[in-house]
């Protein structure tokens, strides 16, 4: 009996040496779909950097985007389209453990725009995508304030198209997004895209996506020491 509970022991300490717990990831960069471009003004597109810059090149804006925050104004100055994307993204590590998935995933946002978007600049959609499918969505359109030019974004809470609920600041409001996620969730995204073809309609945003996973028990030194040592106890065990 003494040896089958010195055997029993042993494994209990091997099973706790190699209990594995949860380990978040996130993304706190977003990353511009196409190109970054300043002429120097009042056009341009990118992540900030310190000065501030976009691609080493000086840009100016009357809302002081922070660094590391994506902004733009007059999308299309350059010649592009005036739609762009903007998105984080979050992908199962390759060293989970098997049959484990992205869980409690979330995404803290900011989005800050100026009183320059027009009726032909429509709505701008933040999106939670797992799996490659929309889950849940935060749309900002414009303010209806009795013109068609000249106003900020705001929470279309009804989606008629027009901004109805938080209007997005020159400092920032919120955006957010928390889903519990599960084992065959294996990638996850937050896409932003924005529709800006005016001449003073400079928005920003940053945030982060976060999520946890449970990664692959590698047994450490001293756990294929007790490996060892529970062999040898059951071999001794047979030979008695």
């Amino acid at each position: 009996m003494k040896k089958k509970i010195c055997l029993f022991g042993l494994l209990a300490i091997f099973a706790t040496v190699n209990s594995a717990s949860a380990t978040l990831i996130s993304d706190v960069t977003p990353a511009v779909v196409g190109a970054e471009f300043t002429d120097g003004a009042g056009d341009y597109l990118g992540l900030v950097t310190a000065g501030p810059l976009i691609g080493g090149m000086s840009f100016g804006s009357s809302i002081n985007p922070p660094v590391g925050s994506v902004a733009g104004e007059d999308l299309d100055g350059e010649g592009g389209s005036a739609t762009r994307m903007v998105e984080w993204v979050l992908s199962l590590p390759s060293n989970a453990a098997p049959g484990t998935g992205l869980t409690s995933i979330n995404f803290e946002g900011l989005l800050a725009t100026s009183a320059g978007f027009d009726d032909a600049d429509g709505s701008s959609p933040f999106e939670l995508i797992l799996n490659g499918n929309v889950v849940d969505t935060t749309v900002f359109s414009r303010v209806d304030d009795g013109d068609t030019f000249n106003t900020q974004l705001a929470v279309d809470t009804n989606g008629d198209g027009f901004g109805d609920g938080a209007i997005a600041t020159a400092t920032g409001t919120a955006v957010s997004f928390s889903d519990l996620g599960g084992s065959t969730i294996t990638s996850a995204s937050v896409k932003f895209t924005i529709s800006a073809n005016s001449g003073a309609e400079e928005f920003w945003t940053n945030g982060t996506l976060s999520a946890d996973f449970t990664p692959a028990v590698v047994p450490e030194p001293s756990s294929m020491a007790l490996l060892g040592l529970i062999g040898l106890a059951g071999l001794v065990r047979r030979r008695r």
